[in-house]
């Protein structure tokens, strides 16, 4: 397949990206790129190739695949994400990208198998970055210790954003309760963990 450059949408003049998912930085008059060079992918931990893109002297870390869907690919419907069909996150060449949804991103996912069960996010005491957070009467009386502020959402039906409020002291109470972070007892009675 023949390698085809456009302009980089926002970065005109200065970077130029193919269809085969390369980078190139056109010389620029004044500066010490007086050459043009193709510019080092790394990868994200995700998996997702990025490029370092410098303009008025401000850097910015930019996905390949988004600049390749940019310049080559018309977005009619204005969707937010782009998806490698294949399932290969490095693999950038024009053929294998698409604008999707972030519902159809994650269906495509579960139907090429890059998850499942095993691989989905881990909620509440399986998740090693869970928060534990004690639920308190309006009288400072301990309730009930949650493995996470997503676990009190799921059971309960409160908007997290609140509880969390509460956690950081920026509200009082949350839905007739004091809610506090594990190792918080401020002004309040606490007789038992689970």
């Amino acid at each position: 397949m023949k390698e085809i450059w456009r302009d980089v949408i926002g970065y005109e003049g200065l970077y130029k990206v193919s269809n085969l998912g390369n980078v190139l930085s056109i010389p620029r008059k004044g500066t010490h790129s007086n050459k043009e060079y193709l510019l080092k992918q790394s990868l994200t931990k995700k998996g997702y190739l990025y490029v370092i893109l410098s303009k008025k002297c401000k850097s910015f870390d930019t996905g390949v695949h988004r600049l390749v869907a940019q310049a080559f690919i018309p977005n009619l419907e204005n969707k937010s994400q782009v998806n490698h069909k294949n399932g290969i996150k490095t693999d950038n060449r024009v053929e294998n990208l698409e604008w999707v949804t972030n519902e159809e991103n994650m269906r495509h996912s579960w139907e090429i198998g890059l998850r499942n069960k095993e691989k989905s996010y881990k909620y509440g005491k399986d998740n090693v970055l869970s928060v534990k957070v004690n639920q308190y009467s309006l009288d400072g009386i301990f309730i009930k210790t949650w493995f996470c502020i997503k676990d009190v959402e799921r059971q309960l039906k409160f908007d997290n954003r609140n509880i969390c409020a509460c956690c950081r002291h920026k509200r009082n109470t949350a839905y007739g309760y004091i809610w506090r972070y594990i190792d918080d007892y401020t002004g309040l009675k606490h007789n038992s963990e689970v």
